[in-house]
């Protein structure tokens, strides 16, 4: 038992607690002195440490430069034993990053989580409960045993530093934060992230080492409609790489021998790994992606258009990956709230909405919910770390911390390109390793589907604004929009025609005919000869395509929703004829406004019958309506298909 944890109790408690159980603490043995130095890298800090440390031995030196390589070494006394099989660099293993064994970055990953540790507490909660005596004390046999090439003992001290740590951070913040390492991609950046993937460094366990950790860091991959489509062009070899560091096994490791301490018995003969001892694998990799490519703005493309390319992009990714694809996300563009629905419906778990390119789409709460009902989705919001960035980590317990405060799902989405990451994020990801201190790792797909749902609804997300907005993209994107409609009107032209004829539509795809002919076609299926008629396709809705005044007038619109449009014929026409809305007496013709129903179609003119069949005159005369308002309106409102009284008449 701890002697700190003795000394909390009452009196009567601490006196009954036999003494023989509790573990004494005795200071650091020799003299301590407090070293502050400037470094300017990682490496440089061992060297001036070591050269530091030689200076306290030699109180004759004079700086730290006239050491040399003797004085770096000093602090590694020769009667020592070395760690077998490590290369020395100035009295130091190494710094080659391992995923088995412990090494110099397991203990900057110690000192990174300690310092946030008591940031955390101490900035938040103004107090801290840290057994500092025990924490010292063990990491000063972590750090002996390590130079002494006793790393199974040095391996068990850092557990329990990090041991110290989690519970110190647990006494006041009890959720674990959650942790995302996004790795963003481009076509270019391929190769270089398969390289990362193929040549992680790993270190054989010897005889007197155990593997450092079990905890996992995944990785996290953005594939958008770019990348897939550089993948599946790309050689096969690279597409089936690229396939396999995806793939995901579930399947966890066979726990690792502990060799055999006997003295003088050497478990793993030449320094080799044990026979059952599986060899140490990169990190599982999630991925998320499906988006369109980064240049693609939703503003300059028509809704059907827009469909029909997320759905290309999804297709597209989804092709080159081996799992399934259960996250949404895009690297440049962002997501504009309009599309959350479809993108639900899609079935996607989740979605992330930044724009990682333009640096927006990001909310104030990290994961929110997005649509509403059935369309309900989640969304990671979080503000991206760069992970490039050291200034970007000084503060990151902190952050977290306030968020939990805040009753929010803690995330911490650090953003890098392959082979990126300053030594603070991979201190992050080393402690993550050991302890959940700092957080947890996650897949994104299990981000979503295992992690803390949230309760919060977020605000609608907006698409980045084009590079349209300037004046000079302006006549591109109507050009662009123009395209589309017009490409979506001869589509829907030959729709419409196959649901009049369908031999008339199987004929114009054979022959390739333009929408006029299809058009002309489909009149005379309905009985209306091609030369009297005035048509409408939907799309010009404007002014007639002849200036010339028909007798007889069929508006057919192959789209949706019912449209309103003014058409002028010769004769006189009732106001009172079917379809028609208003009817105004020019010169010798009539200017009509026609209601026209969707994907369907209303034929106007003299020779055309006032009414549907079965139908009666529309409007009231302005006597009846003046008589009914008089009486009280004692009549009937309804008749056929008609509402009516002295304030509107509404038409079903």
């Amino acid at each position: 038992m701890p002697e700190v944890c003795v000394t909390t109790l009452p009196g009567e408690l601490r006196a009954a607690v036999d003494q023989a159980a509790v573990s004494h603490h005795s200071p650091i043995e020799g003299t301590s002195h407090e070293i502050r130095i400037r470094v300017s890298s990682r490496a440089d800090t061992l060297e001036k440490i070591a050269a530091a440390v030689s200076m306290l031995k030699d109180p004759d030196a004079q700086a730290f430069g006239q050491q040399g390589s003797g004085s770096a070494n000093a602090s590694q006394p020769t009667d020592e034993p070395q760690k077998p099989n490590a290369p020395r660099k100035n009295g130091w293993t190494d710094l080659v990053p391992s995923q088995s064994v412990i090494c110099e970055h397991d203990f900057f990953a110690l000192g990174y989580t300690w310092w946030q540790t008591q940031v955390l507490t101490r900035r938040l909660r103004y107090t801290s409960n840290l057994d500092h005596l025990h924490f010292e004390n063990r990491l000063v046999e972590a750090a002996r045993a390590f130079v002494d090439g006793r790393l199974r003992e040095a391996t068990e001290a850092m557990h329990d530093c990090f041991d110290a740590l989690a519970e110190e951070r647990d006494h006041y913040f009890s959720s674990d934060p959650s942790l995302i390492d996004l790795t963003l991609l481009t076509p270019g950046t391929i190769d270089s992230w398969l390289e990362t993937r193929s040549t992680s460094p790993q270190q054989p366990l010897d005889g007197d080492s155990v593997p450092r950790t079990a905890l996992p860091t995944p990785e996290n991959l953005l594939v958008d409609e770019d990348v897939a489509v550089a993948v599946a062009d790309g050689p096969a070899e690279r597409r089936e790489r690229f396939r396999q560091a995806l793939e995901r096994n579930d399947q966890k490791p066979p726990s690792p021998r502990i060799a055999d301490q006997t003295p003088g018995v050497d478990a793993t003969p030449n320094g080799g790994q044990p026979a059952d001892q599986p060899s140490p694998q990169p990190n599982s990799v999630g991925w998320l992606g499906g988006g369109p490519s980064s240049d693609f703005s939703f503003d300059e493309h028509s809704i059907a258009a827009s469909e029909q390319r997320i759905a290309s992009a999804v297709r597209a990714v989804r092709d080159v990956g081996t799992g399934p694809l259960t996250v949404y996300g895009r690297l440049g563009g962002g997501i504009a709230g309009e599309w959350v629905p479809a993108i639900a419906a899609a079935g996607f778990d989740g979605i992330v909405p930044v724009d990682f390119l333009n640096g927006r789409g990001f909310d104030d709460e990290s994961k929110v919910l997005l649509g509403e009902g059935d369309q309900e989705v989640e969304a990671l919001t979080s503000k991206p770390i760069d992970a490039d960035d050291e200034s970007s980590f000084l503060t990151l317990s902190t952050k977290l911390g306030e968020e939990i405060d805040r009753g929010e799902i803690a995330t911490a989405l650090m953003v890098h390109w392959p082979g990126g990451g300053c030594d603070s994020f991979h201190d992050v990801r080393r402690a993550a390793s050991w302890s959940l201190c700092l957080g947890r790792f996650w897949r994104i797909d299990d981000y979503f589907t295992d992690g803390e749902r949230p309760y919060h609804h977020g605000a609608a997300p907006k698409a980045t604004p084009a590079s349209a907005e300037t004046v000079a993209d302006l006549k591109r994107r109507r050009s662009r929009l123009h395209d589309d409609l017009r490409l979506q009107s001869e589509r829907n032209v030959i729709g419409y025609a196959a649901l009049v004829n369908p031999e008339i539509a199987f004929q114009a795809i054979d022959n390739g005919e333009d929408s006029t002919t299809v058009v002309a076609n489909v009149a005379a299926s309905l009985g209306f000869p091609v030369g009297s008629a005035v048509y409408r396709t939907g799309i010009e809705n404007a002014q007639p395509k002849t200036s010339q005044s028909a007798e007889n007038v069929l508006l057919m619109h192959a789209s949706f929703p019912a449209a309103r449009t003014g058409v002028h014929v010769s004769g006189k026409v009732s106001p009172n004829a079917a379809s028609v809305f208003d009817a105004a007496s020019s010169g010798n013709g009539t200017d009509l406004i026609v209601d026209v129903p969707a994907w369907g179609f209303s034929a106007v003119g003299p020779a055309v019958p006032l009414g549907g069949e079965g139908d009666k005159p529309k409007a009231s005369s302005a006597l009846k309506k003046l008589s009914r308002w008089l009486t009280g309106g004692g009549g009937k409102i309804s008749k056929e298909n008609r509402l009516s009284n002295e304030f509107m008449e509404v038409s079903i």
